[in-house]
């Protein structure tokens, strides 16, 4: 029976050829500094700031001061000196000042929030029918103050599972921009809901992204429907069959075809390896959905035209917004295979263009 980890089925459909790299030929990819601050922030949250979890973990930093002073000699002392060869000085301040805003935005987020039910949750589910078995680690899971629970149109008391992002803010809280129909279809919000639902044997109330970038941190609020499961299992069902077949029947590198993103391949371990001449190109032949994950919808706007259904002066709650929501479903990212692939080879013919040009 394989196992799936949400990381794994994200990084699929984000792009086969960095799948192909890591997980099939098993090659370690460059060091990158939003990985380094991203993985320094999560382990110091997770072992230095909390107390009184089932886990055992010992608290010592009781105010945003003593975590920060905390998280700087960790960071110094702990995690950059495996990296330094890598990199020169000013990157390393550098990094250390986002994972030190990081922490500061936890700290105001956390205030008055209590001590976490569990850090790090290891779930797992079997799902027989197709021969695996859904992996996926909770960053924190809570219950919400009453405060809180008001704030978002929550029951008090309830369950929220909780996932960190060392980023800025990938949703407008009220979504303007029409970006809460990725939310509702996020794969990553989706797999934990159903892993904690079928592991504990009742739903979450809502799944939290708190973004930790930026000046102080922001909470962006999702729910998920049965609806929402069963679109998870058919992308799961999909990647089985696609792995099973290319994995075993050959590792030729042109059955897994790169996906051109300009935001995306900056930020790629394999980028100077699988990129080292057509950088150039990716911003030509990028479009507006290559920016966004698989399974998000493509709608401009609601009918009407009118955000959301939100009416008169009332201030709705999240899950209010989310209930509004048209959640039209994008082509399915198996369905989109035959289109990287095309991208793919218009973009080596240019290269070889310009190879014998020059």
């Amino acid at each position: 029976m394989k196992t799936v980890s949400v990381t794994e089925l994200t990084q699929y459909f984000r792009c086969q050829r960095e799948y192909y790299l890591e997980r099939v030929l098993g090659i370690k990819g460059a060091p990158y500094l939003p990985f380094i601050v991203g993985n320094a922030v999560h382990q110091f949250i997770a072992y230095w700031l909390h107390r009184g979890t089932p886990e055992g973990r010992t608290f010592f930093y009781k105010t945003e001061e003593s975590a920060i002073k905390g998280f700087r000699l960790f960071f110094l002392r702990k995690v950059w000196p495996e990296y330094a060869s890598a990199f020169n000085e000013k990157e390393k301040w550098q990094a250390l000042n986002i994972g030190i805003g990081n922490i500061k935005s936890y700290m105001r987020i956390c205030a008055e929030k209590g001590v976490p039910m569990y850090i790090e949750k290891n779930l797992s589910f079997p799902i027989q029918n197709l021969n695996c078995e859904l992996v996926g680690t909770i960053d924190q899971i809570r219950r919400t103050n009453p405060e809180w629970a008001k704030k978002h149109g929550l029951p008090p008391g309830g369950v929220i599972l909780v996932d960190l992002k060392t980023g800025k803010p990938q949703y407008e809280i009220l979504g303007r921009d029409n970006d809460q129909i990725d939310l509702v279809n996020n794969i990553q919000a989706t797999m934990y809901w159903f892993l904690y639902g079928n592991v504990f044997g009742t739903p979450p109330d809502a799944f939290t992204f708190w973004f930790l970038g930026g000046k102080k941190g922001t909470i962006v609020t999702t729910t998920r429907e049965e609806r929402d499961e069963k679109d998870m299992l058919d992308i799961v069902s999909n990647f089985m069959r696609s792995i099973s077949s290319k994995v075993k029947s050959s590792s030729n590198p042109e059955e897994w075809p790169k996906t051109p993103d300009s935001h995306q391949c900056k930020w790629c371990r394999y980028y100077a390896s699988c990129y080292p001449r057509i950088k150039a190109h990716l911003n030509t032949l990028t479009t507006n959905d290559d920016d966004l994950p698989f399974g998000v919808s493509d709608v401009s706007a609601p009918a009407g035209g009118k955000p959301y259904n939100i009416q008169g002066g009332e201030q709705p709650t999240l899950p209010k917004i989310l209930r509004g929501i048209p959640r039209k479903k994008a082509d399915a990212p198996w369905e989109k295979d035959k289109v990287l692939v095309e991208k793919y080879k218009t973009l080596m013919e240019e290269k070889k263009g310009e190879d014998v040009e020059s």
